[in-house]
């Protein structure tokens, strides 16, 4: 018998997206859970993101309607998935080193890792046995100090963004 790769999920459309209370409810409700973002269209087309709208709502994943199937594929073998609605990468996204990444602290790598592992911030709090507000703290921490500005989404869009480069710094960092 195969083992069960179970995993909750929460699917929330742009429609909700003005709800920012909707997000906290289900984060508390089922602290493990994945919120996942699916933009829809009407017209064929998926809506382009409001990033301002984003930046404020703590969610993990973010795809369209057309991805879906395999956002949620990459999900349940635990794989990273990068939708298109994300900012293409360049080569060199951002200097090496990332400018303020050496003045993270080694727990704040740690909560960098686990964010780059699609971890939760309870799910983060649990294995890297430190309170949900710790991991809240880190977290703040290390979007100042890498300059990333915006609200609870801003930092999970830049590491997916990043998320490739990110991880070989981190692997580097661990390594020297």
């Amino acid at each position: 018998m195969r083992p069960c790769s179970c995993f909750s999920i929460s699917l929330v459309t742009e429609h909700y997206l003005h709800e920012p209370a909707l997000f906290v409810r289900l984060r508390a409700a089922n602290p493990a859970l994945q919120l996942i973002i699916c933009l829809t269209a009407d017209n064929g087309q998926p809506p382009a993101p409001d990033w301002e709208q984003l930046d404020k709502l703590d969610f993990d994943l973010i795809c369209t309607l057309p991805e879906l199937p395999h956002c949620l594929r990459a999900l349940s073998t635990g794989k990273f998935y990068r939708s298109s609605v994300l900012p293409p990468l360049t080569k060199m996204s951002f200097v090496a080193p990332l400018l303020g990444f050496t003045d993270l602290t080694h727990a704040q790598r740690r909560v960098l890792k686990a964010i780059c592992e699609l971890k939760t911030g309870p799910q983060m709090a649990e294995s890297l046995f430190l309170s949900p507000k710790t991991v809240n703290n880190h977290r703040y921490e290390i979007a100042h100090k890498l300059q990333v500005s915006g609200g609870p989404g801003c930092l999970t869009r830049f590491v997916a963004s990043h998320r490739e480069q990110l991880v070989q710094l981190l692997a580097q960092a661990e390594n020297g």
